[in-house]
Formats: C-alpha cells, structure tokens, sequence
C-alpha cells in the first residue's frame, strides 16, 4: 500500500516537469512532503499551489532571482536559493508566508539540496 502514494509522487514530478518543461518562465519544481501541494520558480520568485495546480500563491516578492524551493520534512518551511546580496544564498519562509530569513552568508555560492528546521 505504501507504494501508492510513492508512485503518485513520481507520476505527478514526471507531469509537471513536462509542463514545466513547455514553459521556460516554470522551473524547479518540489512536491510538499504529504504530497497535496507543490513550489516551484515562476518569473524569478517562490510560489506554491495544489498539486492539481489550483490555488497558486506566491510567496516571495524581490527583484531578486530566487529559485530551487525545497520543502522541510514537516512541510511548514521552504527553503530556497536566492541572489539578493550578490551570489547564492539559502533563505527560508513559512509555506503559509511571510518574510524570508537569510540562513548563510558565506561570500562565495550556497546550494541547497537537503536541511533540518
């Protein structure tokens, strides 16, 4: 029973990356750990919406470009990359809003691939 809602996971990343893929402005897609909503990049900011793509809502507003949403395992937190101070650095925002809190400030690039709230 488990690999059910796995394999809707992949089915839904394989969807959307196709979609994703028609539209150069759509980019980085990441499935919320339960599975019912998804963020992704749209015109250099943060968004999120139901995986069925209702109810998009964005999250971030900087003439920055900010990119690679990556949800926490809880599912409360995003954390993204984002160049506001010159190069890449690793931000973090409520899934429901608010303001972004800047989590690295090392001088050279950070990428995120994985964290711990």
């Amino acid at each position: 029973m488990k690999l059910l809602p796995k394999l809707s996971i992949i089915v839904s990343l394989f969807f959307y990356s196709i979609c994703f893929s028609q539209s150069p402005l759509i980019h980085t897609p990441s499935v919320s750990p339960d599975g019912r909503q998804i963020a992704f990049n749209f015109q250099g900011d943060i968004w999120t919406a139901s995986i069925n793509g209702e109810n998009p809502k964005r999250l971030t507003v900087h003439e920055a470009y900010d990119t690679n949403p990556l949800w926490s395992h809880d599912g409360s937190v995003i954390a993204f990359e984002s160049n506001r101070y010159g190069n890449s650095d690793i931000f973090t925002i409520p899934t429901d809003g608010g303001m972004p809190k800047r989590m690295t400030f090392h001088s050279a690039s950070d990428y995120i691939t994985d964290f711990t709230k």
